[in-house]
């Protein structure tokens, strides 16, 4: 593991670190790009999915276009091998003095000041405090 898998490996379930592995060794994501503070990227699963990975304050905020994640609101194997491959290209290092980060999972058609009814509804159920959207 390396900086940033490290720091977020509790937060992120086995099953979609073992895939989440095995996608990034096989070659699986097509592009990461980014800086210390965000990185975006395509992983090829059933389809192309992108990721998304940015932090805020100590918070690493994911999100991922697959069916998986849209459903569980849940960090998956896409998520898990871009985290991967931004850490092979020395991205997402601006929190490097943290000692852990949480996970906020953020649904991927939710732009600030939305109020479609998804959005609302996301915010207004009862979820694990590091399942929770940034409110903005």
């Amino acid at each position: 593991m390396g900086y940033l898998t490290e720091k977020i490996y509790d937060a992120v379930g086995r099953i979609s670190q073992e895939r989440g592995r095995s996608y990034f060794f096989r070659g699986a994501v097509k592009r990461i790009e980014g800086d210390a503070w965000r990185a975006k990227g395509k992983v090829q699963g059933s389809r192309l999915y992108e990721v998304r990975l940015a932090f805020a304050e100590d918070c690493l905020n994911v999100s991922c276009s697959c069916p998986f994640f849209a459903r569980e609101l849940s960090t998956c194997k896409h998520v898990w091998a871009a985290a991967l491959a931004a850490e092979r290209e020395g991205l997402l290092k601006g929190p490097a003095s943290l000692s852990e980060l949480e996970i906020l999972e953020i649904d991927p058609e939710h732009q600030p000041g939305d109020r479609s009814p998804r959005a609302t509804a996301q915010k207004s159920r009862q979820v694990p405090s590091w399942k929770q959207e940034i409110r903005m």
